[in-house]
């Protein structure tokens, strides 16, 4: 009985010590298999990451020549930007003058324009077009012709539109600044002498001339010159001494406008007595014209309102016909020859 039981101990022991090494061996095993497993995971992932590594080096690489060629060529860009925007405001300003608040812009890609004050363009060379050019004015806006003051605010200008009743306007009140008013407005031959004279402050208006016009208008009240004329003959006396006194006519006259100098005095007669005439102090020529107008040139400025006295000798055609008790009555007038 106790082999027996000694037998069936020593049999479960080999049994229990056969499954431990099974158990062992099974757990042996695995753990080799899981350690091979890692190791090869881990050699996978340490190819991947190397092959990471490299790719990422590679794109970084890749990455820092495209930055450095993206600096080139912006610096590229900058620099041919900046000499385009150079040129650009050379040429331009070149051509105009950009005015702000009456101060002209050097660089108008520096800056800024400060539209709550004044600007404006001032074209520097001249215009030459072959087409329609149209400037569209009414009651507010206008063509302004101004002078060559650079100060806006002491600028003459002469304002022109038509208006919206359609009247063709021309202001010698200036109509955008009150401190530019022009005095006159001309219109001139091709000698440059004045043809028709407006003066807006004194309301006169003088046509043919400014100076001795032909029509002369103040105020809307047009008066004519005149020159009034009276005039006797004395005629040629021989002294006891045989000397001659010339003939004479003897001229007084008055006229309501200065008769500027070297002007031609023009006095109607109609006897037909003078055939010669000899030219007295402060005139520079005479003549008789057609035997009916004493021309005379005067060297001197002749005031208006004034009477004037003048004793030219003269040579009669027939001196015993001369009527000399007589004062003649006539009207003269002016010529420039």
């Amino acid at each position: 009985m106790n082999d027996l039981i000694i037998i069936f101990l020593v049999i479960f022991i080999l049994i229990i010590l056969i499954a431990l090494f099974a158990v062992l061996y099974y757990i042996n095993d695995k753990y080799i298999t899981y350690t091979n497993d890692v190791k090869d995971n881990l050699t996978k992932s340490e190819q991947v990451m190397n092959d990471t590594s490299r790719a990422f080096n590679k794109l970084q690489d890749n990455v820092i020549n495209k930055l450095a060629t993206v600096d080139d060529n912006q610096d590229k860009i900058v620099s041919t930007s900046h000499t385009s925007v150079r040129r650009l405001n050379s040429n331009l300003t070149n051509y105009f003058d950009f005015v702000n608040d009456n101060n002209i812009i050097k660089d108008i890609s520096r800056s800024n324009i400060d539209t709550a004050k004044t600007y404006n363009i001032n074209i520097k060379p001249d215009i030459t077009t072959y087409k329609n050019v149209s400037s569209l004015t009414n009651g507010s806006q206008f063509v302004n012709i101004c002078d060559a003051n650079t100060d806006i605010t002491k600028r003459k200008c002469v304002n022109v539109n038509i208006d919206n009743e359609g009247i063709f306007n021309i202001y010698t009140k200036n109509k955008v600044n009150a401190n530019s008013n022009i005095s006159a407005i001309a219109i001139r031959d091709t000698n440059n002498d004045i043809m028709a004279y407006f003066d807006g402050a004194n309301k006169n208006i003088s046509l043919g001339s400014n100076i001795s016009p032909a029509i002369n208008i103040t105020s809307n009240v047009y008066t004519p010159d005149i020159i009034v004329c009276n005039y006797t003959y004395t005629k040629p006396i021989t002294n006891s001494d045989n000397t001659v006194t010339p003939g004479r006519i003897n001229i007084n006259f008055i006229s309501n406008f200065n008769i500027k100098a070297n002007a031609f005095l023009n006095f109607i007669i109609h006897e037909g007595y003078i055939n010669t005439i000899s030219i007295g102090s402060g005139y520079t020529s005479g003549s008789i014209v057609n035997d009916s107008i004493l021309k005379l040139q005067s060297s001197a400025i002749i005031s208006k309102n004034a009477i004037n006295n003048i004793n030219i000798n003269v040579v009669f055609k027939t001196p015993d016909i001369v009527d000399t008790t007589t004062k003649f009555t006539t009207n003269g007038f002016i010529t420039l020859s």
